[in-house]
């Protein structure tokens, strides 16, 4: 029996024919060589499964779901077959930049005791144009991963490598009953018992476009609030060490990127006030953890999210005194919008997501 490759590429696919041929080819274009593909088509009703089935290198494996089950149980049905050391996930609409493999596998070689690491991503759009808009940065610091996991996906799923013996032998794989968000439930199992990272170069190309999963008015997204805010609140009374914080503030976090729930100006204020008091708390906990500057920055982006939902002088001076260079990004935006209101945003992202693309994961 040959020995298994050390690397396994794990790709799960619904209905992606128009960039899974590109997902397949940024892998096979690697510089490190000791890898597998395997791909998970879950019942695509496209030709997916048939370009999947295309490739004749042996590099390429295809597992196919006789039914939809969805992304989670897709992906375990992966690692039940996968007999490698490293796992590297891939959407079946992003792209692997060439050094993706040999970055990761030469850092967890190099780190035993991280469990999973990821990397920044350039976003790209149906037709591969960059949208800096959309791009922010995941923390690579210890601090600044610490803070993170209590509000935020620590890793970006499609830039993600772990240890498969973890993820699948010890905590079971992926929570089954998710069409979406079970790379939030993954990492903050996976994070309360070991150790994840983020490098700072950006190895893959993260395709967001209307119908990608990304995408905030993707179907597979319902349900996904009411499961998310327990998660944060959980997070908050473990990271900041605080019984009876207020489960009303992880709520309105969790709902500040969805447009279609209204916020009056008391919703925006008590949201600041509770990241404020929540930054204040860690900073008591760490005050090393505190003057990190990738904490400060991530909280001045927690308030620039809300400064995005009213804008305010008085919330853009918060923002500015936490991390100037986050409040200077975003100065021409928000003049734009305290001039005009939020209709210049509305119809950039009517012009800017216009095109119609076929159907994702129902």
């Amino acid at each position: 029996m040959t020995n298994p490759p050390r690397v396994t590429v794990l790709i799960s696919t619904y209905n992606d024919e128009r960039f899974l041929a590109a997902a397949i080819d940024s892998v096979l274009a690697q510089t490190y060589s000791d890898f597998e593909i395997v791909v998970v088509n879950d019942a695509s009703t496209d030709r997916s499964g048939e370009i999947a089935a295309g490739y004749r290198d042996p590099r390429v494996r295809v597992i196919e779901n006789s039914s939809n089950l969805g992304t989670g149980p897709s992906l375990n049905r992966g690692l039940a077959v996968i007999r490698s050391e490293y796992v590297a996930k891939l959407d079946a609409d992003d792209i692997c930049f060439p050094q993706r493999l040999a970055r990761q596998v030469a850092f967890l070689d190099t780190h035993p005791d991280v469990a999973a690491v990821g990397s920044q991503a350039t976003v790209i759009d149906a037709r591969r144009r960059r949208v800096r808009r959309l791009e922010s940065w995941y923390e690579t610091t210890e601090w600044g991963m610490r803070w993170r996991r209590i509000f935020q996906n620590p890793l970006i799923h499609s830039a993600a490598m772990f240890r498969r013996a973890i993820v699948w032998d010890v905590l079971g794989g992926y929570e089954e009953r998710y069409r979406f968000g079970e790379d939030f439930d993954l990492w903050d199992r996976l994070g309360r018992q070991y150790t994840i990272c983020n490098l700072p170069d950006r190895l893959i190309g993260r395709r967001v476009y209307p119908g990608s999963l990304s995408a905030a008015n993707n179907p597979a997204r319902a349900g996904w609030l009411e499961r998310k805010i327990p998660k944060i609140h959980a997070n908050m009374r473990e990271g900041l060490q605080w019984d009876d914080v207020p489960e009303r503030w992880a709520k309105l976090w969790a709902e500040i990127g969805n447009h279609s729930i209204p916020r009056t100006a008391g919703d925006v204020r008590e949201l600041v006030d509770g990241i404020e008091r929540c930054a204040a708390r860690f900073a008591e906990l760490y005050p090393e953890g505190a003057a990190d500057g990738e904490v400060m920055m991530n909280q001045a982006a927690m308030l620039a999210r809300a400064l995005g939902r009213r804008q305010s002088v008085w919330l853009w001076r918060k923002v500015f005194q936490r991390h100037r260079p986050t409040a200077l990004r975003g100065l021409p935006r928000w003049l734009v919008a305290f001039v005009f209101g939020d209709w210049p945003a509305r119809a950039w992202r009517a012009v800017r997501w216009r095109a119609v693309t076929p159907g994702r994961r129902p």
